[in-house]
């Protein structure tokens, strides 16, 4: 049963990049040490990549939706309210 649910899995994920290439991705914030870009948007839910440079911070911000953390490569801080929580 677990290697179906990868299957289907891995079919979604390949479905998306034919559906949104990533060289279509479209800049929505750029700063001096961070950009943002919109990979994909399905009804209410995007898919965002967000580059951070070294030292590069994102503006304060509140969202009214759940947020989905994935760090491909790096490590850095996310605060939230008076908590830090550590990602790599």
């Amino acid at each position: 049963m677990t290697q179906e649910l990868f299957h289907i899995f891995i079919v979604s994920i390949n479905t998306f990049y034919n559906a949104y290439p990533y060289q279509n991705k479209e800049e929505v914030v750029k700063t001096p040490l961070a950009k943002w870009y919109r990979l994909a948007q399905v009804n209410h839910r995007q898919l965002v990549e967000l580059r951070l440079q070294t030292m590069g911070k994102v503006p304060v911000h509140a969202l009214s939706k759940h947020v989905t953390f994935f760090v491909v490569n790096g490590q850095g801080t996310l605060k939230v309210d008076e908590a830090s929580i550590k990602a790599q």
